[in-house]
């Protein structure tokens, strides 16, 4: 879950639009009068969200607080027309006020969707197995050959031995199996 976190200095304007998003059907985990209070607060959860937050605070700028954030926190600046000059010198996304409650929802949308996307994007490439090379697997496919016509194993036990040797030595399959190959046309002496 991505929860939101409003960190603005006034905390009756931080109230209206904790109760907008709420209405919204977002979960709100805290409303902060300070950066080093929203600081404290995203620390506290690891899931990540985003921090609405105005851009002056008495401890810091929104900008000091966004370089101090966990790399799960992303946030939505709210800026004065007085303010325009930030939304140049910043790459953090930014809503002019007076705050129209529309764009605010969309914008919060977006910018949980654009998370939301990332986060499933790297879990799944975490999880993809490494491709090897049509070079790589016909090198394993050949030693595991000379293996079971020499050593007389099985398919298995052939990539088991590769599989192990190369653990061992904390080596690439292929580069053992190349060494397997080598070492059987005797280019290289046996260990």
């Amino acid at each position: 879950m991505q929860n939101v976190i409003i960190a603005y200095s006034n905390l009756q304007a931080a109230q209206k639009i904790r109760s907008v998003l709420t209405a919204n059907g977002f979960t709100v985990t805290g409303v902060c009068g300070s950066a080093a209070q929203a600081l404290a607060r995203a620390s506290e959860r690891e899931e990540g969200g985003v921090i609405v937050s105005g851009y002056r605070f008495p401890d810091m700028t929104a900008i000091t607080m966004a370089s101090m954030l966990p790399s799960s926190y992303s946030v939505l600046l709210l800026l004065t027309p007085s303010q325009a000059d930030v939304r140049t010198a910043t790459k953090l996304p930014c809503i002019d006020l007076p705050v129209n409650k529309e764009v605010l929802v969309e914008q919060l949308r977006r910018l949980m969707d654009t998370r939301r996307r990332k986060a499933e994007e790297r879990s799944r490439n975490e999880h993809r197995p490494v491709e090897k090379s049509e070079e790589a697997r016909a090198l394993i496919a050949q030693a595991k050959e000379l293996l079971m016509q020499r050593d007389h194993l099985s398919e298995a036990q052939a990539h088991r031995y590769i599989q192990k040797k190369s653990m061992d030595a904390g080596r690439k399959m292929e580069d053992t199996a190349q060494e397997i190959l080598r070492k059987a046309a005797g280019i290289l002496q046996p260990e």
